[in-house]
């Protein structure tokens, strides 16, 4: 299985490499001196602090716990080693600093678990986020049942007024951080349930061929995790071309499942 190059190294492609790595090794193709780099991995991602991918990491890596049966112990026990090991080279390195920032993540992440809206006057990052999806799903985008069923013309722009944390309204212009919302506001009622279906049948193809081909079993089930962990990050962000490369493989490897087997 080969590694796709991230040519974009966010929090979200690392991860990515990370559940693709996992795959690898479990058809024995990792080989050995790449474990300790893989193994970092994940408290890397713990260190740099995207709130976003932690939870998107913590479904992905449920999913291949619970796919990935055989693997649970070891994928545990790595997990621990590495962060433990990782986390305490960090510390001795950045000391106090880092530990006040992770404890500064964590309070904002509970702040908007707590008050997702921003109602209490707080401004936290998801709190922005949900005034600007309200702002745009009930300004003039979505005034008329036309741009409800099938959107607006691309290159109409994201202008919205959101609050900021002393009431002050202010006009944003950057994209909606959730592509649901970017998707219903340019493809409408229409093209959501399009893009939503998409994925359904795929996830749903993957995961009934990899009880049925053994051989690719692995791809099929790695392209599985890869999709269902972008499903949840398109929820606070949007998309890029490098995120098609995922999807088309999974069509790929989807469809060469279900041609190989006819042919065989």
């Amino acid at each position: 299985m080969a590694v796709v190059q991230l040519v974009h190294p966010t929090p979200c492609f690392i991860l990515q490499a990370l559940l693709i790595a996992i795959f690898m090794h479990q058809r024995g193709q990792l080989r050995a001196w790449l474990i300790p780099l893989v193994v970092a991995l994940l408290p890397l991602l713990i260190v740099l602090q995207h709130r976003s991918v932690w939870i998107v990491a913590i479904i992905a890596l449920a999913l291949v716990l619970c796919l990935l049966p055989s693997l649970r112990t070891a994928l545990i026990q790595w997990g621990v080693i590495g962060t433990v090991v990782c986390g305490g080279l960090c510390t001795l390195v950045f000391g106090a600093t880092l530990l006040e920032s992770l404890a500064d993540s964590y309070n904002d992440a509970a702040a908007s678990s707590l008050d997702p809206t921003g109602a209490d006057g707080s401004s936290t990052t998801f709190s922005w986020r949900v005034q600007g999806w309200t702002a745009l799903l009930t300004g003039e985008q979505m005034d008329s049942a036309r741009e409800r069923l099938i959107g607006n013309p691309f290159g109409t722009g994201w202008e919205r007024t959101v609050l900021t944390s002393d009431g002050v309204p202010v006009v944003r212009s950057e994209s909606p951080h959730n592509l649901y919302v970017q998707t219903l506001l340019r493809g409408g009622a229409l093209g959501l349930l399009a893009f939503v279906a998409l994925h359904g049948m795929l996830l749903r193809g993957l995961l009934r061929r990899a009880k049925l081909d053994a051989a690719a079993r692995p791809f099929l089930l790695c392209m599985a995790v890869l999709l269902a962990s972008q499903l949840v990050y398109y929820l606070v962000y949007g998309s890029d071309y490098i995120q098609a490369i995922f999807l088309g493989s999974a069509i790929g490897w989807l469809r060469h499942s279900e041609t190989g087997h006819a042919n065989r």
